[in-house]
């Protein structure tokens, strides 16, 4: 195990534990791949960015969800209207 001091692509250093050997250049390789990642914490505030935008996309607003209903209750009415007339 070895630690190595990473700057990733958000700009942020971070220190990491790379186990494993080092015969085939297999901790350097990770080094290299880490920096072109971002970090934890970053990655976590990415994601959850990410995923209150798509909250927002698939919860309408209450004031939608009003709208539609006061359109959809129009409708009913209208349409029962039309029923006690026809009869």
């Amino acid at each position: 195990m070895s630690k190595y001091q990473i700057k990733h692509a958000c700009g942020c250093i971070v220190t990491h534990n790379i186990c494993g050997t080092d015969v085939h250049g297999e901790r350097k390789r990770k080094a290299d791949w880490l920096a072109t990642q971002l970090c934890y914490e970053c990655y976590k505030k990415r994601t959850n960015r990410k995923s209150k935008k798509n909250q927002i996309k698939i919860c309408p607003s209450l004031t939608e969800l009003k709208n539609k209903l006061h359109g959809l209750n129009q409708f009913a009415q209208k349409k029962i209207k039309q029923l006690k007339t026809d009869y």
